[in-house]
Order: structure tokens, then C-alpha cells, then sequence
């Protein structure tokens, strides 16, 4: 059997190796532990977004049924406007030279 010598594999040039590569192991493991973080902020912003576009639908909804003509004619039969049964007067600019 053949028998292995522990001092020639004891040199400063196999600790470095394995500290390289400790290193770089961290560095992987680090950025997989990044990336996953921004991946949930970045899921968080995407359903930040599809609230305030929700939001946004629905109050262009509403403004929209506020601004309608019915919804106008009846408010201002609330305060007591009538429409007029007169046609309407037109004003023709003329420029002078």
C-alpha cells in the first residue's frame, strides 16, 4: 500500500489554492442569496404597479361617469337649472382691416 505524505500537501501554495476557492464559493453564494432579494422587491414593485394601475382605472372610471351628460344635466336640474327652448344665438366676429 502505498502511502501518502501529509507535509508535502501541507504548502503554502495549497492554502492558497483553498482559500481561492473559498472565496469564489462565497462570492456564488452570495450573489444567489442578491439575486434572489431583488427578485422579491422586484415582485413586490410589480404588484405596487398593478394596484396603482387598478387605482388608476377606476378613478378614470369615475371620472369619466362624472363628467358624463346625464350625470350633468342632473345636477344642474338639483340646483335648478332648466335647458333653454330658445335656439342658440351665434356671434359672428368680423376683423376689421
Amino acid at each position: 500500500m502505498r502511502t501518502v505524505n501529509l507535509s508535502s500537501l501541507l504548502t503554502p501554495k495549497t492554502f492558497f489554492y483553498i482559500g481561492v476557492a473559498m472565496v469564489l464559493g462565497l462570492l456564488q453564494v452570495y450573489n444567489a442569496l442578491s439575486i434572489n432579494e431583488l427578485a422579491k422587491k422586484s415582485e413586490k414593485l410589480r404588484e405596487q404597479i398593478r394596484l396603482n394601475n387598478s387605482m388608476i382605472t377606476t378613478q378614470k372610471l369615475t371620472a369619466d361617469e362624472l363628467q358624463s351628460i346625464h350625470n350633468i344635466e342632473q345636477e344642474a336640474l338639483l340646483l335648478g337649472l332648466e335647458a333653454s327652448h330658445e335656439p342658440p344665438i351665434e356671434i359672428e366676429r368680423t376683423i376689421e382691416p
